[in-house]
């Protein structure tokens, strides 16, 4: 299939136009990153290292022996205790963020 100048110019381009590392430091609200350490799907890295590119207003929590799905199954047969603690650290941190009591 033939391919246009301008695909070639957004392909070339991309990593300038289209990088979230570059990105993330210009966004001014309030990131909670939060990863399981065990996710099997995407390494726990990947969320450490968009923490790292954009710390202003930023947080982060890793959830120990916690997977992809936070230890929760299909069908729902109950929280994890690790989607417990990620529930709470949730509602704790936009309490924080927003000033709710």
């Amino acid at each position: 299939m033939p391919q246009g100048s301008e695909f070639l110019s957004e392909v070339l381009n991309a990593s300038k136009n289209w990088s979230l590392q570059s990105l993330l430091p210009e966004i001014k609200t309030p990131f909670y990153y939060i990863h399981g350490k065990e996710d099997e799907a995407i390494p726990y890295e990947h969320g450490v290292n968009q923490f790292l590119w954009k710390t202003l207003n930023s947080e982060l929590s890793l959830i120990e022996k916690a997977t992809h799905t936070l230890n929760t199954k299909h069908p729902f047969e109950g929280p994890s205790s690790q989607l417990l603690e990620v529930l709470n650290l949730t509602v704790n941190w936009i309490k924080e963020k927003s000033k709710i009591d």
